[in-house]
């Protein structure tokens, strides 16, 4: 493949490790990323900050975050 010039700069191709080492980066990032969503998730729901609605059957209160409510 031919290497192109980008605005004075020559292209340089990216080795297979690269590539590899980035892929398994992207897939920690994603693991990370949706654990720290689950926890925080879990954390809301069980210390119920910041909750801005009141759910009640007529004996049971419950409060809730209605953003997250409309969401689902």
């Amino acid at each position: 493949m031919a290497k192109q010039k980008v605005k004075g700069f020559q292209r340089k191709e990216m080795s297979q490790a690269f590539y590899d080492k980035s892929e398994q980066e992207l897939r920690e990032l994603r693991t990370s990323v949706a654990t720290t969503l689950q926890n925080d998730m879990l954390r809301l729901l069980e210390e119920e900050l910041h909750t801005d609605l009141i759910l009640t059957n007529g004996t049971d209160l419950v409060n809730a975050h209605r953003s997250i409510l409309q969401s689902r």
